[in-house]
Parts: structure tokens; C-alpha cells; sequence
């Protein structure tokens, strides 16, 4: 339940979409999407089927968990108009179920980078900085998954047993 949870928050990320709109998609309250995203629900309900199914419709393949790697989502289709992977780190962080502080933590960068560039408001990145957020997100288990000429980027946890980390055991720099 917990890694399907992570699923739909990161499609939602990839999407960027707010939990509102998730909900009209298929008839639900936004506190169900949030509960559904928190793993309160039972996974396999008519309810599920339909987030998947929507999501699934905009857009989004989702990832089995196979082969000693975990579950993950990607998008469907390239994207053009994303140089700075926005999307991608929006995914990661919600694969993560961390907030924007704690990832900047992790990375030892600052938390107005991670909001920007998540936001896609950046004009120029330092490399390093971006190097830092990548290794922060290594070190979380999250697996980046690269664009390629069939799909989108994607984000996956990068063992089967991996699933989002307990914010007490995490080392902050």
C-alpha cells in the first residue's frame, strides 16, 4: 500500500496537478486524493482501479516493482519543453513523501532552489548544486529515470524493498 500511495503522489507531481483536479477526474473529494496518496485506503478497490486508469489516461505508465528494482512512475511521452527536469524532481521529492526543507537538507542545498526549480522558475542552474540534489535523491533510493525517444522522465525507488524514508533516520547535513 505504501508504494502505491508513493505512485500517485508522483504521477500527481509529474503531472502538476493539484489534488482538486485529480479528484474531478474521477468523482472523489480532494481529502480522498490526499488520503489515497497517504496510503490510508485499501488498494484494491473500484477506487484505485480509477485513479490508476485516469492517471493512466493522462499520461502516466506506471512501474511494476521487478527485477531487485522498486515500483516507480514515468511519463508516457517525451517531454519538450522541460530543460531543467522539473517534473522529475517534483516526482522524486513526492516518491519521497518529503517536503521541500527536508530534501534541501538532505542535498545541503537551499530550500528556494528546490522550490524554484521544482516550479520550473529558474533561468540558469548551477551544476553542482543540481549534482547535490541528485546524490541527495541517490542516497534516498530514488532511481532518476532518464527521457528517452518512447517516454517521458520517471522516478523509481531503486530496490523492491525501498519505500519512502522514515524522516527520523534520515542524516541531514
Amino acid at each position: 500500500m505504501r508504494i502505491f500511495a508513493s505512485q500517485l503522489r508522483a504521477s500527481r507531481a509529474l503531472l502538476a496537478k493539484e489534488q482538486e483536479v485529480i479528484a474531478r477526474w474521477v468523482g472523489l473529494d480532494r481529502r480522498e486524493v490526499g488520503g489515497w496518496e497517504a496510503g490510508k485506503y485499501k488498494l484494491m478497490s473500484k477506487v484505485a482501479i480509477d485513479l490508476r486508469k485516469a492517471y493512466e489516461r493522462a499520461g502516466i505508465d506506471f512501474i511494476d516493482a521487478g527485477d531487485g528494482l522498486g515500483a516507480g512512475v514515468r511519463l508516457c511521452a517525451p517531454a519538450t519543453d522541460d530543460p531543467h527536469k522539473s517534473a522529475q524532481y517534483r516526482a522524486a521529492r513526492a516518491l519521497t513523501n518529503l517536503s521541500q526543507a527536508d530534501v534541501a537538507k538532505v542535498a545541503g542545498v537551499n530550500r528556494n532552489f528546490v522550490a524554484r526549480l521544482e516550479l520550473g522558475d529558474v533561468i540558469g542552474v548551477n551544476l553542482t548544486t543540481l549534482a547535490k540534489l541528485d546524490q541527495a535523491y541517490s542516497k534516498l533510493d530514488i532511481l532518476m529515470l532518464a527521457e528517452t525517444s518512447e517516454a517521458g522522465v520517471g522516478v523509481r525507488w531503486r530496490s523492491e524493498a525501498s519505500g519512502p524514508p522514515n524522516k527520523e533516520e534520515i542524516t541531514f547535513r
